[in-house]
């Protein structure tokens, strides 16, 4: 089962992961308090939505119930909007990746990383991708949390919370039995903090 990004980010937060503030609306008029300036987000179950103009900026109230009425109703990739997540927009100093899923082969959970957030992760150059397989009964165990932290070269406060949102998230990934968690962008504020910019949550 996939879940549309605000849910995910609904199923997030309850593990502890930082996500933006955010309201779901159906209808332009239904937008009364934004957090502003917001993202209008299309809330389909397919990538690609900045692409194809269903993610947009608003600065005012306005503003974000016009975009919304110029987004709802849109066909995205097949997909129609029937709802939109007017989120909180991040100041961005930094976007990084974080996924786990299952890898097949090896029966176990795999770890995915890299610096190189925004991308998908199939276009990442090999050696700026940071994968590690978690021990199913040993979890994440802090030599993979320190490797994850030279790979993706992050100061040592960006490398902790990073390492406990990664923490988080495979807690997230065991008790929901997910096939993938992913977090892209992972957003390092100007100020430091480190936020699920985006969410992606299958599962099984």
């Amino acid at each position: 089962m996939k879940f549309l990004e605000h849910k995910a980010k609904e199923i997030f937060a309850r593990y502890g992961i930082p996500i933006p503030r955010g309201i779901l609306a159906s209808r332009p008029e239904d937008i009364v308090d934004p957090p502003l300036p917001c993202m209008v987000k299309a809330q389909v179950l397919v990538g690609g939505r900045g692409k194809a103009g269903g993610i947009r900026r608003a600065e005012t109230l306005d503003e974000a119930r016009r975009v919304a009425s110029e987004i709802l109703g849109m066909d995205i990739y097949g997909y129609r909007v029937k709802q939109v997540y007017l989120e909180e927009r991040l100041d961005i100093a930094k976007e990084l990746y974080l996924g786990l899923t299952i890898d097949r082969s090896a029966r176990e959970p795999v770890l995915m990383a890299t610096a190189m957030g925004g991308m998908e992760v199939e276009q990442v150059p090999q050696e700026k991708l940071f994968m590690e397989h978690v021990p199913a009964i040993l979890g994440i165990q802090p030599y993979i949390l320190r490797s994850l932290r030279t790979k993706l070269e992050l100061s040592k406060e960006t490398g902790d919370q990073v390492a406990s949102i990664a923490r988080r998230a495979y807690e997230l990934f065991r008790k929901e039995d997910a096939e993938l968690v992913e977090i892209n962008p992972l957003v390092v504020t100007p100020d430091g903090q480190v936020i699920a910019g985006d969410a992606k949550l299958v599962i099984d």
